[in-house]
């Protein structure tokens, strides 16, 4: 690439037209951390820009629309004040968890109570070294599944108790640590399964 970064940091707004011109530049990172608003269509643009990273700090409230649009973006996104406005959130709404998985830092979240399937899905592609989801409760084996995609390391101290065909699912965590410190009872089957696993944590 021609350039490291562009960084435009003093703008606060962009119409669709400067978004699309402003996404063929030749550059590693495009640097929009003052800006406010970005519409569905602004949010479009971005997503097909030549960059590997976008910076998109400051922004907060964004549309389902412009959060799908966002998450097609092929690379990393810093979305900082997205993923921290979230953090209080009990459950992730809209699309968001596709947009909160793109962040380009770790994750934390001890409020949200469950995940589905899809967000789960999309949690697990986090390029982040860990993720904190101690909030949640309760997994399905389809959950499990799909976060045991993740490569980082995954808490998920808020879990109590696991069916076996849960337990068997985290068994095939492909990062390099789960942590189950939150676990109060075990079966025959999970002691057996888990005592074999290092990389997960138990209590």
């Amino acid at each position: 690439m021609s350039g490291v970064s562009l960084k435009l940091d003093q703008v606060q707004s962009i119409t669709p037209d400067v978004a699309e011109t402003l996404a063929q530049a030749d550059v590693r990172t495009l640097s929009f951390a003052g800006l406010a608003t970005l519409g569905a269509s602004e949010a479009a643009a971005l997503s097909r820009a030549k960059a590997s990273q976008l910076v998109l700090s400051s922004l907060v409230h964004l549309s389902d629309e412009a959060i799908r649009a966002l998450a097609a973006f092929p690379g990393r996104i810093d979305v900082t004040a997205f993923v921290n406005y979230a953090a209080d959130w009990d459950y992730f709404r809209g699309a968001s968890a596709m947009l909160i998985a793109k962040h380009t830092k770790p994750l934390a979240f001890r409020k949200i109570r469950a995940v589905t399937t899809e967000e789960a899905r999309a949690l697990a592609t986090h390029g982040g070294q860990y993720m904190l989801l101690d909030g949640v409760t309760s997994l399905t084996q389809d959950q499990a599944i799909e976060l045991c995609r993740y490569t980082g390391k995954l808490s998920l101290c808020g879990l109590e108790q696991i069916e076996d065909n849960v337990a068997s699912a985290l068994a095939g965590f492909g990062g390099w640590a789960l942590v189950l410190r939150g676990l109060k009872r075990f079966s025959l089957h999970q002691s057996t399964l888990f005592a074999e696993i290092p990389k997960i944590k138990l209590p």
